[in-house]
């Protein structure tokens, strides 16, 4: 039988000894990475790519791979797709992956959905925001060059520096920009294709930018219209939604609506131990603080109570 020796090797340069190690430490890699308690790689699946069929792995795992190795799949030994070429023969695929992998590294960045007020230990996120809108604007500047869904995102994240800067009119003219060239997504290149398989993908982000912005009725209207397409089975990302949708009620002044759709989220998160769905709920602890000795104030701290102690 054959044997993958590119992923061995880079699993022995990683000190990863065994098969059994490597999946093991990969899992919990990976969780982090994507906020995905379900994310596993078993010694079984790792002993399948070390052997001669080791197949293309999803899209998701893709990116963990490369953040830990620092090298995409095909450059670890796993069997290309048919029609796939490598990069080094089209330097427009090299390009578009380079930046692809930028932008996703610094999207991985997270902070308040809707900060309050300027907190020390905020600057180093706004900074890094920054930088990202820096980065996407250097992107843009040679757009002809990517594939849509590349220009999608780094659209999409300068949408949200913009929000940080208060510049709505930014905010609404890139997102228009980027949802007129959603339908033109249709490549096979097998990374980057949240924007075309995540449900409201474009509403998520404009409603994240409303909430920010401060605009809470708008922000409120749209979570309430992004969770009527979002399937039930979405459980992580039905829970942060909602708990955006609760700090957009509680921004309007509306704390009984805050309240009662916390009770669904602290639910989904202590089922799903997501720690990007505490953040939510912490933020939304930030925009509950006028009702903090007020009985819904303290209606809040119980329904939360739970999470608090798991976290």
């Amino acid at each position: 039988m054959g044997r993958n020796d590119a992923l061995r090797a880079a699993r022995l340069r990683r000190g990863w000894r065994t098969i059994e190690a490597a999946a093991e430490t990969l899992t919990r890699h990976g969780q982090q990475l994507l906020d995905e308690r379900q994310f596993t790689v078993s010694a079984r699946t790792w002993r399948r790519w070390e052997g001669e069929r080791p197949g293309w792995p999803a899209e998701e795992t893709a990116i963990v791979l490369h953040d830990a190795f620092g090298r995409w799949p095909e450059d670890l030994g796993f069997t290309t797709p048919p029609g796939w070429v490598r990069s080094e023969h089209h330097e427009e695929e090299q390009v578009n992956r380079r930046v692809f992998t930028s932008i996703t590294a610094a999207a991985l960045v997270k902070g308040p959905t809707a900060p309050q007020h300027v907190d020390p230990a905020l600057v180093d996120y706004f900074q890094q925001q920054l930088e990202v809108v820096e980065l996407c604007e250097a992107v843009l500047d040679d757009a002809d060059r990517l594939v849509p869904k590349v220009r999608i995102m780094a659209m999409q994240q300068q949408a949200h520096g913009a929000s940080l800067t208060g510049e709505r009119r930014a905010v609404d003219r890139l997102l228009d920009q980027a949802d007129r060239l959603l339908p033109n997504v249709d490549d096979d290149l097998p990374w980057g294709n949240a924007c075309r398989r995540t449900p409201g993908y474009l509403e998520v982000q404009r409603a994240t930018c409303y909430g920010r912005l401060g605009l809470s009725a708008e922000a409120g209207s749209l979570w309430a219209q992004v969770l009527t397409v979002v399937p039930e089975t979405a459980r992580r990302d039905r829970g942060v939604y909602l708990a955006r949708q609760a700090t957009a009620a509680a921004t309007a002044r509306e704390p009984d609506q805050a309240v009662e759709i916390a009770r669904t989220v602290a639910t989904i998160a202590v089922e799903t131990r997501s720690a990007r769905m505490c953040r939510e709920l912490a933020t939304l602890e930030r925009a509950m603080r006028p009702w903090h000795d007020a009985p819904i104030g303290r209606d809040l701290k119980e329904i939360l109570a739970p999470v608090t102690e798991r976290s």
